[in-house]
C-alpha cells in the first residue's frame, strides 16, 4: 500500500516581524481606545483636542541671582496607576542648568479626579527627580527633585516653584549634593509660566546657555 503524503503546514502569509508589529500595533490602539473612554480629558490638555494623550512645554525661570532655569515636561496619563483620590499622569521631565548642563529626570503629576474635557482652571502638581543614576540606586539621592504647583491655561500652565529649584540648585548653577538641615533656598520661590513646546525647540534653548 502507498504510504500518505504529508501535507505541508500552510505558511503565514506575515513574517515573524511584521506579526510582531501587528501586535504592537494593535496594542497601542487599544490602550488609545482605552484612554478615549475612560480618561477623556488626556486629549484635551491645554484646552483643545489632540490626537495623543500628552502634553509638552517648557518654560523659563529668571531666579532672584540672574541665571536661567529651562524647564522642559512632557505628560500623559498614568493608566497603571491611575490614582484612587486624584487624576495621575507620568513622564519625562528635564533641567537645562545656567551652565547650559541637560539633565533628564522622570516627571509625575496629579489633578483632580473626575475631570471634564477642559482642563483650563484646573490645579495641576507636577513633580520631577533624577532616576536611573549610580546615586539614586546606591543612595536612594533622587537629587535634583523639584515639584511646581499650576493652574492650566490655554496650552500652559502658570506655575509656582515654592522655592524647590532654590533648594535643589546651588547659587552657580550646580546640583545641591550637602546635608546641612539648616541650608535654605539659594534663590526665592519663582513663579513663570510652562508654554506648549516641542523637545527640539527645549534642545534649542537649551544649547544658547552654553
Amino acid at each position: 500500500m502507498s504510504q500518505p503524503v504529508p501535507v505541508a503546514p500552510r505558511k503565514s502569509r506575515l513574517g515573524c516581524a511584521a506579526q510582531f508589529w501587528l501586535i504592537i500595533g494593535a496594542a497601542f490602539l487599544f490602550l488609545l481606545a482605552f484612554q478615549a473612554i475612560f480618561m477623556p480629558w488626556a486629549y484635551y490638555l491645554g484646552g483643545h483636542f489632540h490626537y495623543l494623550p500628552e502634553w509638552d512645554g517648557m518654560g523659563t525661570v529668571h531666579a532672584a541671582d540672574g541665571r536661567d532655569y529651562i524647564i522642559f515636561v512632557s505628560i500623559y496619563p498614568n493608566v497603571r496607576h491611575p490614582g484612587r483620590y486624584d487624576t495621575s499622569l507620568q513622564g519625562t521631565g528635564y533641567v537645562c542648568t545656567p551652565k547650559g548642563e541637560k539633565i533628564q529626570l522622570k516627571a509625575s503629576a496629579s489633578m483632580d479626579k473626575h475631570l471634564g474635557m477642559d482642563t483650563q482652571g484646573k490645579k495641576i502638581r507636577i513633580g520631577m527627580h533624577r532616576t536611573g543614576t549610580l546615586a539614586s540606586v546606591v543612595n536612594s539621592d533622587y537629587r535634583p527633585s523639584i515639584e511646581f504647583y499650576g493652574i492650566w491655561g490655554r496650552d500652559e500652565i502658570a506655575v509656582d516653584d515654592r522655592g524647590s529649584l532654590g533648594r535643589a540648585f546651588e547659587p552657580d548653577g550646580s546640583v545641591y549634593t550637602g546635608h546641612s538641615p539648616k541650608r535654605g533656598p539659594s534663590f526665592p520661590a519663582v513663579q513663570f509660566t510652562i508654554r506648549a513646546a516641542t523637545s527640539g525647540e527645549f534642545d534649542k534653548a537649551c544649547s544658547s546657555q552654553m
